[in-house]
């Protein structure tokens, strides 16, 4: 009778033992987990409560698209403002690295500034003797400058071009000078600055020709300005004797940050 008492302690002794060991190994952490899901579940019904009495009862797509609606006017002005002070891009000039620079520089300025008159002859313009004030290939003969410095006076002449292109256009009857004012900043900020630059020209242009040319700098899509302009007639009676004219034109463009950064 005590052998089969001391049996039935053991045996539930052993079972309380396993049921104890099941309960710590396997329930236990289960229950833990429910009850961390169940924190989870409770945190996120609160942030959707808050978003919902935020937004409303809201599909996502339509508040996107509603705040599309509201941003794309604002996204639509800063291209446009952007677009009003873009400027053609003028292609920096390069050089081969196993040249020297004054002997490759006597090649190249003859080169460009022929490619100016034989643009300036398919519009039936005479053009003047125009460097816009840069150093010509013999300004460096006995000399060693260096790959900056000539690049530099190239990019200057290409510049320049590119600001008598614009006036050729107009079809003056001849274009006696070109003179360029260095670029000055306007407005300045940390994400870059408006720059600036005035071009005097002087020439002899038809009456109607001057008219069209200063009709289509009126509507153009990008900054232009005349800043004066002087109309001589030296013969008053010949309604078709072209006018001699001095003109000042700005235009104006964004220099980034990244752009200013390179350039100084």
């Amino acid at each position: 009778m005590k052998r089969s008492y001391i049996y039935m302690v053991v045996f539930l002794l052993l079972a309380s033992g396993g049921t104890y060991f099941s309960y710590e190994k396997y329930f236990k952490p289960i229950q833990q987990e429910l009850v961390e899901n169940q924190d989870k579940a409770a945190s996120m019904q609160a942030k959707i409560k808050s978003l919902e009495n935020t937004f409303g009862k809201t599909e996502p797509a339509i508040v996107i698209e509603a705040l599309n609606k509201e941003k794309q006017p604002w996204l639509r002005r800063s291209r446009e403002f952007l677009g009003y002070y873009e400027s053609e891009e003028i292609e920096k000039a390069t050089m081969p690295d196993d040249v020297i620079p004054s002997f490759w520089y006597e090649e190249k300025y003859p080169e460009i500034e022929n490619g100016l008159y034989q643009f300036a002859r398919e519009r039936n313009v005479h053009l003047a003797v125009i460097n816009f004030g840069i150093n010509p290939p013999q300004y460096y003969r006995g000399g060693n400058p260096t790959r900056k410095e000539v690049l530099a006076e190239v990019d200057k002449f290409n510049q320049g071009i590119a600001l008598t292109k614009y006036i050729l256009d107009a079809k003056p009857k001849f274009l006696e000078g070109v003179s360029i004012w260095p670029e000055r900043v306007v407005r300045d900020s940390k994400s870059g600055e408006i720059v600036m630059q005035t071009t005097g020209y002087k020439m002899t242009i038809a009456n109607e020709d001057l008219i069209r040319f200063l009709e289509r700098l009126n509507n153009e899509d990008k900054y232009v300005n005349v800043n004066g302009i002087k109309i001589i007639n030296r013969q008053l009676r010949n309604k078709n004797n072209p006018y001699e004219v001095q003109l000042l034109i700005s235009t104006a463009r964004i220099r980034t940050a990244e752009e200013k950064e390179d350039e100084s």
